[in-house]
C-alpha cells in the first residue's frame, strides 16, 4: 500500500535520497534542495511503503503569487518516484492523508 501524506521537514533527507537513488547523481536532489529553501511551496508531499519514502512530489509558487520574499527561481514542478518500488502491487491501493 501506498501512502500519499503532506511532506515534513524531517523528510528531506530521504527525499534526497530518493532523488539520488532515481537518477543516479546528485545533480536533481541539489536542484530539489535549493527549491525548497529558496523558494516558497505550493505543495510537497511524499509517497510511502511501510515507513520508507519512495517518491515525492514538489511544486514551488511563482514569485508573482506568493506574499513570501522574492523566489530566486522560476517556479517549478517535479515528481520522483523509485523505479522500483513502481510495481503494480503497489498501484492497487493508494491511501492520501
Amino acid at each position: 500500500m501506498i501512502i500519499i501524506r503532506e511532506g515534513r521537514q524531517e523528510d528531506e533527507g530521504a527525499v534526497r535520497a530518493v532523488n539520488e537513488k532515481a537518477f543516479g547523481q546528485p545533480d536533481e536532489a541539489d536542484i530539489v534542495d535549493r527549491l525548497r529553501q529558496s523558494c516558497p511551496c505550493l505543495l510537497f508531499l511524499v509517497a510511502l511503503v511501510g515507513d520508507e519514502i519512495v517518491g515525492h512530489i514538489l511544486n514551488t509558487i511563482p514569485a508573482s503569487a506568493s506574499r513570501a520574499p522574492p523566489c530566486t527561481a522560476l517556479p517549478a514542478s517535479g515528481k520522483v518516484f523509485l523505479p522500483f518500488k513502481s510495481k503494480e502491487k503497489h498501484k492497487k491501493a493508494i491511501v492520501i492523508v
